[in-house]
């Protein structure tokens, strides 16, 4: 049987996600506050969007994979964290095995995968308006993957159209560093890849100096379809060539 090929929309997901570490299924417990994150989005309960994206679009009473019903999730912020960990953790503020265990039942199911993709929604056509701004159609991967991730990100594109210019692609290129230099080097680079790696540049220096350098490596490793993010090596080159 032929092997379904990636939709943009798929291509997209799969870039960011990998960067954020996320997929249908990951769970990411209250270190950051939020009492739970869950899904490739990672929805939480402290801002309300696991609620907002997935708990109010079901019927949770039908789900009994969880030790006790999860409506109270959809209370108040407030109350929903403090359900939460009166109920769903231990002395230590650990998720509880047998409610790690539900949560991946639950995610996965075809019915709340589907409303994870619905929820990337608004980020996929924010992508699309932030490609065309910038002269790429919305059947290019490398843009459209390097627009969604920034929608994600950032929201705001906040710079003109870039006209490709092989020597100044060049030249960001080598300014921020060797770590992806050689990965970077490339004398074929296409007209796209050199209006990404300048854009990815310009946009990041609208960031605060410090996340400069990580936004400009995250951005120019989609642009370029490999590099090095905080010590790990991304290769999404056979994802763009996909016919």
């Amino acid at each position: 049987m032929e092997q379904k090929k990636n939709t943009v929309f798929d291509i997209c997901l799969k870039v960011t996600s990998d960067f954020e570490g996320s997929t249908y299924s990951t769970i990411t417990e209250n270190f950051d506050g939020q009492g739970l994150s869950v899904g490739i989005l990672q929805f939480n309960i402290g801002q309300g969007t696991l609620a907002a994206y997935i708990l109010n679009q079901v019927d949770v009473m039908s789900y009994d994979m969880f030790p006790l019903p999860i409506s109270s999730l959809r209370d108040k912020k407030e109350a929903a964290l403090v359900w939460h960990k009166d109920n769903c953790c231990d002395v230590y503020g650990r998720l509880k095995p047998e409610w790690k265990k539900a949560w991946q039942e639950f995610l996965v199911k075809p019915e709340i995968i589907n409303l994870q993709k619905t929820a990337c929604g608004k980020y996929f056509q924010r992508a699309r308006e932030i490609a065309g701004f910038l002269g790429f159609s919305h059947e290019n991967k490398r843009a459209m993957a390097w627009a969604y991730d920034l929608s994600v990100q950032s929201w705001s594109l906040a710079i003109n159209r870039i006209e490709p210019n092989f020597e100044h692609a060049q030249n960001i290129i080598q300014s921020y560093g060797s770590e992806n230099a050689v990965l970077w080097a490339n004398s074929e680079m296409t007209s796209d890849q050199m209006s990404l790696v300048i854009a990815s540049h310009l946009r990041a220096l609208k960031c605060k100096p410090e996340w400069r350098h990580d936004f400009f490596t995250r951005k120019c490793t989609i642009a370029m379809g490999i590099g090095m993010v905080h010590g790990k090596k991304y290769d999404f080159r056979k994802l763009f060539m996909e016919s």
